[in-house]
């Protein structure tokens, strides 16, 4: 299907995270004041004006939600000048997000939604920083949308034959935004991703940059599957049986935390979700109605608790 058009932000807030680098906000603003910011993160080779972040936002911005959307390490305007990369461990660099949005809209209830590796990376800050985000009182819940829970299960599923059109995908798109960034060689290239896939960048890019020994180190700190008995927030896992990245096996049946809520879908593919029915914003766009329902509910249930 087409993209959704282009959607200019109406500010962008650059927020210091370490190794003197920088990640972007796009910031989209409602008529009025805001009833709550919505936080929204890109999956991988994605950022702030991936298709399914822009359409959710023209459609929520006019409920009265702020709308921001985050830019990575390396992508947006800081896209050239970052040193470092992102990956599923990345919570450091969300927390400080998050640390800077409660500083310029403190007392504004905040929701963190995170799309595929971005829903990891969410799941993982919540575990690993538990403490911190219950410190935080704006933030009310969080949604993660086909997230990688057992990043192994993941790269086996991706590296298959039925799915290496999709690995294939994701290997090039990856490998080009490091090229142009300088982060990998043309030597690189023609010595080690002459046939180039999705555990290859991770083990000769993600894994040394990011501070783990390998690819299977990488995975087996960064899998959120064995951290969500850690987890406070009120907290929804969207999946879908069907999906070619995230296996269904094992999720439903993992350990979680009473604030763990998981939701498995029998198809929507990865970040698919189309519905057979028009939503109410005229299209067959389930998720996008998905996350607005998602969001008013948890704002009702925090309104609730306040009386």
């Amino acid at each position: 299907w087409p993209n959704a058009p282009l959607f200019e932000a109406d500010e962008f807030i650059h927020v210091p995270v370490s190794g003197d680098d920088q990640v972007e906000l796009a910031v989209n603003n409602p008529k009025g004041e805001a009833k709550a910011n919505i936080f929204m993160m890109h999956g991988l080779g994605g950022d702030a004006q991936s298709s399914y972040k822009l359409r959710i936002t023209r459609k929520l911005l006019p409920d009265g939600y702020r709308m921001l959307r985050l830019n990575h390490r390396g992508n947006g305007s800081k896209v050239l000048a970052a040193k470092g990369i992102y990956h599923s461990g990345s919570t450091q660099d969300v927390l400080a997000v998050i640390r800077e949005i409660v500083k310029r809209w403190p007392d504004t209830p905040l929701l963190l939604v995170g799309f595929s590796l971005s829903g990891t990376i969410l799941l993982n800050l919540l575990s690993w920083h538990a403490d911190e985000i219950e410190k935080i009182p704006e933030i009310k819940g969080a949604l993660s949308v086909c997230s990688p829970l057992d990043l192994h299960r993941s790269t086996i599923a991706v590296a298959s034959r039925r799915n290496k059109h999709i690995d294939l995908f994701f290997a090039r798109t990856l490998i080009d935004q490091l090229r142009k960034r300088k982060l990998i060689s043309d030597d690189d290239i023609k010595t080690k991703f002459q046939k180039p896939t999705l555990r290859k960048v991770d083990e000769y890019v993600v894994a040394p940059l990011g501070g783990f020994r390998d690819a299977s180190d990488y995975y087996d700190v960064c899998s959120p599957i064995k951290g969500l008995t850690k987890i406070r927030l009120p907290t929804l896992i969207l999946t879908a049986a069907d999906d070619p990245i995230v296996p269904p096996e094992g999720i439903l049946e993992a350990p979680r935390s009473a604030a763990v809520t998981v939701r498995m879908e029998r198809s929507g593919g990865h970040m698919g979700f189309l519905g057979r029915n028009l939503t109410p914003h005229k299209d067959y766009r389930w998720l996008d109605h998905f996350v607005q329902t998602w969001a008013n509910h948890t704002l009702i249930e925090v309104l609730k608790k306040m009386v």
